[in-house]
Parts: C-alpha cells; sequence; structure tokens
C-alpha cells in the first residue's frame, strides 16, 4: 500500500509493506532533502529483486506524519528505491496499525 506523508517535514510517498524487515528510506530522498544520513551499524539489505548489499548509513528518530499520527522511527538508508520510504515490520508493531489491504485503509 503506497499512500503521502512527511518525513522531518519533508513530503513522501511511502510504501508500507508487510514483508520488509526493517525500515528504509530512500538516499536520493535524504539528498534532495537534506537530510542528514548518520553512520549506523552495517545492515545486510536483499531488496525484492534479489539485489543484496550493506547499508552502514540511517536515518535516525525521524519525524513521520501522516494518517493524523505523528510517530519517531529509525530507517535504514538504501539507493534506488521507488518511493521516498518503506515502512516494515518495526513501524507495523510500534503503530499497532490494522490494515484493511482490499479497501486500502488503515486504522489505528
Amino acid at each position: 500500500m503506497v499512500t503521502l506523508g512527511k518525513i522531518n517535514n519533508c513530503r513522501a510517498t511511502i510504501l508500507i509493506d508487510s514483508g520488509a524487515t526493517t525500515n528504509f528510506i530512500d538516499q536520493q530522498f535524504c539528498q534532495r532533502n537534506r537530510l542528514a544520513l548518520i553512520n549506523i551499524a552495517n545492515q545486510r539489505v536483499e531488496m525484492a529483486d534479489n539485489r543484496i548489499f550493506i547499508s552502514d548509513k540511517g536515518l535516525v528518530e525521524a519525524y513521520l506524519e501522516f494518517f493524523g499520527k505523528r510517530a519517531r522511527e529509525n530507517f535504514v538508508a538504501v539507493g534506488g528505491l521507488k518511493c521516498a520510504a518503506i515502512l516494515g515490520i518495526p513501524w507495523l508493531q510500534n503503530s499497532q496499525a490494522i490494515i484493511d489491504f482490499e479497501h486500502r485503509e488503515i486504522a489505528f
């Protein structure tokens, strides 16, 4: 499910992906919006298209706003995403969102 929101007050397209093991943010989105990435522990990332790489950059304690909610989230930075960010299992666990994929609705 793709939706619009804000990350650190920057408009962003956000993919909610229940198969993503963590939250990801696009490196180019961060560069365009001057969001400072910091060094993080190496993260092995396997993308849906089977590309594998190591990321050592992240966006930490970022403000995420959408669906009238505001939260702080950590993201692993990767290149080549088709959207600004992917929210995976960490966000799903923290938000306790109930997602109706058929009707494309989210409730909290």
